[in-house]
């Protein structure tokens, strides 16, 4: 550990690893899985794959930012901390609402009709 960041992190400054991260997640917010989100109903499912995924890229830069911050009661870091494990829980249900099982109506729309349909 390198400051209390983890060693990788010293190889730039917070502030590059921060903008990085919000480069990416303006990339994600324009750039989003539109065809995994076909034949989805308007609901939280799609919304999800709408935007967690730069959701998380934004948790993860805030994350990186506040952990470069010294306070004397290490509540930036702890923060820190709980950005991160937000931003992975956010990234499951991303994963989840994108690539996991569909209704009959989705996988119809997708051309896949049954297991021997390929």
């Amino acid at each position: 550990m390198v400051g209390g960041m983890p060693a990788l992190f010293a190889y730039a400054p917070p502030w590059a690893w921060a903008s990085a991260c919000g480069v990416l997640a303006v990339l994600y917010f324009i750039a989003w899985p539109r065809r995994k989100a076909e034949g989805m109903a308007p609901g939280p499912r799609r919304f999800a794959v709408r935007w967690f995924h730069g959701l998380v890229w934004v948790l993860l830069g805030v994350s990186l930012a506040l952990h470069s911050v010294r306070d004397e009661d290490d509540l930036a870091r702890t923060s820190a901390k709980a950005l991160a494990v937000v931003a992975l829980l956010v990234y499951a249900v991303f994963v989840f609402a994108a690539y996991g099982p569909r209704s009959e109506a989705a996988r119809e729309d997708d051309g896949v009709t049954g297991p021997r349909a390929r």
